[in-house]
């Protein structure tokens, strides 16, 4: 940033424009822990500025960085793709307006494009490769409404999405100003005071250089709403940063005076003692420097477990109590970056989330495969059975904890030439089909018409009556059962069902450890502020839960 103000002949105007963005308390924590949002704002800004420098210069070998760092900028972070447009939307212009005939033209910018696309292409296509590969998905975790998988609940995404956008308190974006520049709790971060000057970086479209670092910030600032945390400006703030300083320089005979002034006033407005008096309570900041564990004065472990208090302690319990092959589910993602043991968050994939409803049931009545919906239909032979969904069901999950199948009051036995498929999330539909009162197959999804679980017997078969067994948060659902008698074509025999309540007289804590320990999980982090926090100490041995270790509010058990 320094180089670029003396380059563009305003040297006062780099300098304070780097205070301006490196004394922000969201960039000073953001860059000294795990997030990559400075990173990316140095890479953002070194293709913006490579570019300048190429076009004064147009030296060909400089769109060789250019090409892998706009490609990299998207290996860092996918809102950062539209610098791949960014990098090859500038080239083409600025070749466009070359005096050239257009043949010639389109000839001369063939070349630096196909360069530029080649090289971000390295960078971009392996992730979406693996991606692809791995999970089913080349953009995960997003758009998995367009690529379906078993991996990432489409609801998850969309939860995720939902919060993203709003942090659950924010109503408009009125409130987004003062939230990232003075509050920083809400938000997760401040920039400072200084930035509620930013509508006066306007002023510098009267130069060439604010125009175009105007309109750099303007671009990358465009995915934010999706994520309006503080941090998401971040790689937005140097343009930012650059314009402000640059429509500051309006004094005659001392342009750098306002820029320098606001610099030092920023530097003071953002020391954490003073920011601390108009802050909101948590904001996110650093609050002090500990030079004795920067030096190693303290050791590493002793100032982690004091820092991270009761985090570490937890993950040194699990290093200590469990073995490297093992895995550990745990409701709340907290210190995976400290043990070498595999920790599976609730909300990080979609075996957790199955873990989490499996473990939440037995709290919560209504998600209890409590309600017995039954079709009865002249005995018939069918090949196929469907029972569809009919219902707009809003914001609720259709579910299925059990499907069984009768002829003359007899269940149909479950047989290996039986295939099961649901739309949507076929992948977990055996959770139907199980004859465990502890797991139900969900949509994951809003109810919508047209949802179906299906059963190809693989051959004729008579039968008379189907039962579903499911929960009181799903009887929104409305439903009606098709067959196919082996034509191909599906038959309404019954287009509603009988409904019934079931009564529970076996200990649903115990089959939902049970069947935890089914897929591999034998250990549970739980913290005071979980879910059913209160409900495992109290009835662990109804859980069949031996508590291990305690740290701090977490407590880490295993399943008997």
């Amino acid at each position: 940033m320094i180089c670029y103000g003396r380059r563009i002949g305003y040297p006062w105007v780099g300098v304070s424009a780097a205070i301006f963005f490196y004394a922000a308390p969201v960039v000073g924590m953001d860059g000294s822990i795990a997030y990559n949002d400075v990173a990316l704002a140095a890479v953002l800004f070194c293709v913006f500025y490579l570019l300048e420098i190429w076009d004064e210069t147009r030296t060909s070998a400089l769109l060789i960085p250019i090409g892998i760092l706009a490609g990299w900028a998207y290996a860092i972070k996918y809102t950062a793709a539209l610098a791949v447009p960014y990098a090859l939307g500038f080239v083409i212009w600025r070749l466009m307006e070359a005096p050239a005939r257009k043949p010639q033209k389109y000839v001369n910018m063939l070349r630096p494009v196909l360069l530029l696309a080649s090289l971000a292409a390295l960078f971009v296509a392996p992730w979406m490769i693996k991606n692809a590969l791995w999970v089913d998905n080349p953009l995960a975790p997003f758009a998995n409404r367009l690529f379906p998988n078993p991996y990432i609940h489409i609801s998850m995404e969309q939860d995720l999405q939902a919060y993203l956008s709003t942090y659950w308190t924010i109503t408009s974006y009125s409130q987004i100003p003062l939230a990232v520049t003075v509050k920083g709790q809400v938000l997760a971060g401040l920039f400072g005071p200084l930035f509620l000057l930013t509508p006066l970086m306007l002023f510098a479209a009267r130069k060439r250089h604010g125009r175009r670092l105007l309109f750099a910030a303007l671009l990358f600032a465009l995915p934010y709403p999706a994520n309006i945390g503080a941090r998401f400006l971040i790689p937005v703030a140097p343009f930012v940063s650059l314009a402000l300083a640059l429509s500051l320089t309006g004094i005659p005979r001392w342009p750098m005076l306002l820029p320098v002034v606001l610099a030092v006033a920023h530097v003071v407005s953002c020391w954490p003692s003073v920011l601390e008096t108009y802050c909101d309570r948590y904001a996110w900041h650093i609050h002090s420097a500990p030079w004795e564990a920067a030096l190693r004065i303290e050791p590493e472990n002793s100032y982690l477990k004091r820092a991270l208090f009761p985090v570490y302690g937890m993950t040194q319990q699990i290093e200590r109590a469990i073995p490297r092959d093992k895995t550990v589910f745990e409701f709340t993602e907290s210190g995976a970056a400290y043990t070498d043991r595999f920790l599976l968050g609730r909300y990080s994939s979609a075996a957790g989330e199955v873990l989490g409803d499996i473990l939440w049931s037995p709290l919560y009545a209504g998600m209890q495969a409590r309600v017995l919906q039954s079709f009865q239909f002249p005995a018939r032979k069918v090949r196929k059975i469907r029972i569809v969904q009919t219902a707009n069901m809003g914001p609720t999950k259709w579910s299925v904890a059990e499907v069984r199948l009768y002829q003359g009051g007899q269940e149909l036995p479950r047989a290996g030439d039986w295939r099961l498929t649901a739309h949507p999330n076929p992948w977990e539909v055996q959770l139907a089909f199980d004859s465990s009162p502890a797991t139900r197959w969900r949509t994951w999804q809003d109810g919508q018409p047209g949802m179906y679980i299906e059963v190809n017997l693989g051959a004729e078969h008579a039968l008379d009556a189907v039962t579903v067994l499911t929960s009181q948060d799903s009887v929104t659902a409305r439903l009606k059962l098709d067959v196919d008698e082996g034509g191909g074509r599906w038959i309404t025999v019954s287009a509603k069902p009988v409904e019934s309540a079931v009564l529970q007289d076996f200990n649903l804590r115990r089959l939902a450890t049970e069947e935890v320990k089914r897929r591999g999980i034998e250990y549970i982090v739980v913290g005071d502020s979980d879910i059913g926090a209160k409900d495992y100490l109290q009835y662990a041995p109804l859980w069949g839960l031996q508590p291990l270790a305690t740290s701090g509010d977490m407590r880490l058990y295993q399943i008997r």
